[in-house]
């Protein structure tokens, strides 16, 4: 995978362990940059349990200027977004990075979140992630 990877600049990760028994306390976010030769990353733990650490994250090839992260609304926490501002060459792109719920009420509440989000945001942006739906939803 972290080949494949080494031919964009930019990544989104989903489903991602950040260091637990699971992974073997190994951070997988922390392992695809390095291995893909990413020099800036940044992750937001959404779940943590006893035996994993559920993440989300991001890679880039370029800076990293601000980084924030939000829990979605939902009837089980551990769903999130994190929006990373790069610096693009002198101008600022938002990347986004979601995983939804499975949940069809709880998605269109956190689709509903993240459009408010993105919203405010005062530059180009780019929504990636796992909306756990299907093409045609």
């Amino acid at each position: 995978m972290s080949r494949f990877m080494k031919s964009f600049d930019v990544v989104g990760i989903q489903e991602s362990d950040a260091g637990s028994l699971r992974s073997y306390f190994m951070n997988h976010t922390k392992l695809l940059a390095h291995l893909g030769e990413f020099d800036h990353w940044a992750e937001q733990v959404n779940r943590q349990l006893v035996f994993a650490r559920n993440s989300i994250g991001f890679l880039s090839r370029y800076r990293i200027l601000d980084i924030t992260r939000h829990q979605l609304p939902g009837k089980i926490p551990g769903r999130g977004l994190m929006v990373a501002h790069l610096d693009l060459g002198g101008e600022s792109v938002a990347f986004a990075v979601a995983h939804l719920s499975l949940g069809h009420r709880d998605r269109i509440r956190q689709a509903l979140y993240i459009g408010d989000i993105i919203r405010e945001i005062q530059c180009r942006s780019i929504l990636m992630g796992d909306f756990n739906c299907t093409a045609d939803s």
